[in-house]
């Protein structure tokens, strides 16, 4: 690290862009360069971006630079912020990119943070070809741009080993019905889909969009979905893939009247691992008893509509490891009735972490200290029962405000 910081340095003390420089400038690289993490080269590249140096000598000094280096993982945001004024340096940066590692880069991101707060532009067909030249990229993560459903074949038929691809769809431009559409994602494991702009778009499912075509993703087990409000596209969607589904991650980034049925996914998932819930109701009225598959389990509720939580029902999987459930309320009768159960040795047999978060807004203090004796027995129970460190069984209160 000492002989980088040597390179950073002798960088940031040259003062001009002459042949002579951009040389040594190379020869610095050389020698500091090839175990450089993508920060570390990003800083070092910082200063040769200013607007003394002529684009051409900092992309001999890049291109050189590019080929040394020896991580696999890109976010080409962070070279487009050297030269954020340049229109075109984002795609000459990614040009040479390809140009010398075409054949290693493994997870390829466009991400900038300062670009989900507004509408994104759409990403450039020069970008795409670009794009599709990696040949190796298992992983695709494009926040900055938007793009349509109709460029995504393209880029899977010609990238085999994606499997990953997280991007912003353009709500504008229709979805293709055809049958064989979805037969092009057939390798892709992991799907990410903000619903947002198409909550009120898609009103009937079946006919406009035949999301079940879902059923031709045959290695989908990871599924994420953002500000999904339809249950009945909930219900499509669930029919269609999650017989085959590990992890099931569904969102909220407002407040929501939708209730998730817990019973609906234990019933179309029977393989699923890993179940997220965040910042929505829960239809928790049928227990998770036979739901044998569960390992991991979180969900954030919405506490104006999670009040009176069945414990006991949520609980009853019976192979939980993990247990985050946050922002809700439950009687003092359901706390004790599901302590009782634990102390049976009917739940949490398998359990390795549990953090259980209260709503505690509107609650006495009489009745607060109450719960307070119930939490310590609750932790005491799952203790005794699995020998599990005390950091390890958390039981919390909390009034704060929910900040979406």
């Amino acid at each position: 690290m000492e002989k980088v910081f040597n390179v950073f340095e002798t960088i940031m003390s040259l003062s001009g862009a002459t042949d002579e420089e951009v040389q040594s400038c190379k020869e610095l690289f050389r020698l500091g360069i090839s175990d450089l993490t993508h920060e570390e080269l990003i800083e070092l590249l910082r200063p040769l971006s200013n607007a003394e140096w002529p684009l051409t000598k900092f992309f001999e000094v890049f291109a050189d630079s590019i080929k040394r280096v020896s991580y696999t993982e890109i976010n080409l945001d962070d070279f487009s912020l050297l030269r954020p004024s340049d229109l075109e340096f984002e795609l000459k940066v990614l040009q040479k990119i390809v140009s010398s590692k075409a054949t290693e880069i493994t997870a390829f991101r466009i991400n900038s943070g300062e670009n989900l707060l507004f509408d994104p532009p759409k990403l450039e067909p020069q970008l795409w070809t670009e794009i599709i030249k990696l040949q190796k990229v298992e992983i695709i993560c494009i926040s900055k741009y938007k793009t349509s459903f109709r460029d995504l074949p393209e880029m899977c038929k010609s990238l085999p080993s994606l499997r990953k691809i997280k991007v912003m769809i353009d709500s504008s431009i229709p979805v293709p019905t055809e049958d064989n559409f979805a037969q092009e994602f057939s390798k892709v494991n992991s799907l990410w889909v903000d619903w947002s702009d198409w909550n009120e778009q898609v009103t009937n499912p079946l006919k406009t969009i035949k999301l079940t075509q879902l059923h031709n993703f045959r290695d989908l087990d990871t599924l994420t979905f953002f500000d999904l409000t339809s249950p009945k596209n909930l219900d499509l969607f669930l029919n269609s893939v999650g017989q085959k589904l590990i992890v099931l991650n569904l969102y909220y980034t407002s407040v929501t009247q939708m209730k998730i049925s817990l019973n609906l996914i234990q019933r179309s998932c029977p393989i699923l691992e890993s179940l997220d819930i965040g910042l929505a109701g829960v239809d928790d009225s049928n227990s998770l008893a036979s739901f044998k598959s569960l390992l991991e389990l979180k969900i954030s509720f919405i506490p104006q509509i999670s009040k009176n939580v069945r414990l006991s029902n949520l609980l009853a999987a019976p192979k939980l490891k993990i247990v985050l459930l946050r922002r809700f309320q439950v009687s003092r009768q359901e706390l004790k009735q599901t302590i009782s159960s634990i102390k049976n040795k009917i739940f949490l047999k398998n359990i390795k972490y549990i953090h259980l978060e209260l709503e505690a807004t509107d609650m006495s203090w009489r009745m607060r200290e109450m719960m307070e004796n119930e939490g310590n027995r609750f932790k005491a129970a799952v203790r005794n029962l699995n020998k599990n460190d005390e950091e390890k069984i958390k039981v919390e209160f909390t009034t704060e405000a929910i900040n979406f």
